[in-house]
């Protein structure tokens, strides 16, 4: 059984120890951690300062899936792959690293959190910086493998923009596999099955809307993330995340336009809705992808589970270079436009994914 994530952030007393389960070790109410880790065996640990990208929380699609849980896999594998390990992380007052959020439990990544370590156990558990950072008895979580990673600090990643999505090739490549083992695909898409139809499918990302659900009566989506957690009502006072299509989307014509040219190119193509899928599902129709267009945005996060010849097109303003830097690292081609209709260098793009590959040289005599 998974343990549950302990979180005490700092300088708000525990009001009693918490134990998610017979084995989990709990915080104490000072927040000493005493018991925590008492054989550093199969522990790892954040510098004090540690956080995630760009302010980033671990509830939320993206820094979970991309920022949290290639780097979790990697100290799994590396430390104790049949134990399982505990991370101990930094508490801070917005509860960086909590894989569900105090103040709405819908704003969580458990599920995720459960598909993806459920047989080998992951447990993060916040402590005090101070407490942390004097728990020299247990080894930094990349002080193994990547001991100058990234610009020499071994934390989760930095707040600096240029570390979005800098995760070594080899820790995403052993990510993804992991990924598809779980949904259940023996032959990968870019293994040699690249001539596979199912291999030569387009995604369109499309973004789920952001009304229509009471904020605190809100369930639970299959991905993990809070389906509609505001209302109109909310906007107007102040209140409320506004997340999905609520925060930013393409407009209907995209699509159709989008639609319209696949079709006339008789391109395969899924138009994905992903808070409606399962994480099986969601995995699977990534791994078979060829292109994906998506705009900016967590549906992106994606991509770790496509093949190193999908072709990624990121539509819109780029707020961030995330998907920039994780489509380099993933080595995939990558396209960026601004247009919010399906423009020509759009069709351009989908023109070069579906271009055969130039035919090799031939070798000197």
């Amino acid at each position: 059984m998974l343990a549950g994530l302990l979180a005490w952030p700092a300088g708000v007393p525990a009001a009693a120890p918490e134990t998610h389960n017979a084995s989990a070790a709990s915080l104490q109410p000072d927040g000493s951690g005493s018991d925590i880790c008492t054989d550093p065996t199969c522990c790892v640990r954040l510098h004090s300062d540690s956080s995630l990208s760009g302010k980033g929380k671990l509830y939320q699609f993206y820094h979970f899936f991309i920022d949290f849980a290639p780097r979790a896999w990697h100290a799994v594998q590396t430390v104790c792959p049949k134990e399982g390990v505990t991370i101990l992380a930094p508490a801070t007052e917005d509860c960086e690293f909590c894989l569900t959020y105090p103040e709405d439990e819908t704003m969580s990544m458990q599920a995720w959190h459960d598909f993806i370590f459920g047989a080998t156990p992951v447990q993060v558990i916040t402590m005090d910086p101070a407490t942390l950072e004097s728990r020299t008895d247990v080894p930094l979580l990349f002080d193994a493998k990547y001991p100058d990673f990234p610009r020499g600090r071994r934390t989760i990643v930095t707040r600096d923009p240029n570390s979005w999505s800098r995760i070594p090739l080899d820790m995403l490549d052993a990510f993804r596999q992991h990924l598809h083992e779980l949904a259940g695909i023996a032959q990968p898409c870019g293994n040699g099955a690249s001539s596979s139809p199912a291999c030569e499918k387009t995604v369109l990302i499309q973004r789920g809307k952001g009304y229509g659900h009471d904020h605190k009566n809100a369930t639970v989506r299959p991905m993990g993330r809070a389906a509609l957690v505001h209302t109109q009502e909310d906007d107007e006072s102040g209140v409320g995340d506004c997340i999905g299509a609520c925060s930013r989307s393409l407009p209907r014509k995209f699509y159709d336009e989008a639609e319209r040219f696949l079709s006339q190119r008789g391109i395969n193509y899924t138009i994905a809705v992903l808070e409606t899928m399962d994480t099986k599902e969601q995995i699977r129709l990534f791994a078979e992808a060829k292109l994906v267009i998506g705009q900016h945005g967590a549906g992106l996060s994606n991509i770790v589970a496509s093949s190193q010849s999908t072709h990624v097109i990121e539509v819109g303003p780029v707020a961030f270079p995330c998907y920039t830097f994780l489509a380099e690292n993933l080595l995939q081609p990558r396209v960026e436009s601004d247009c919010d209709d399906f423009c020509d260098a759009i069709k351009d793009a989908v023109d070069l994914a579906y271009s055969p590959p130039p035919a090799a040289k031939a070798s000197p005599i």
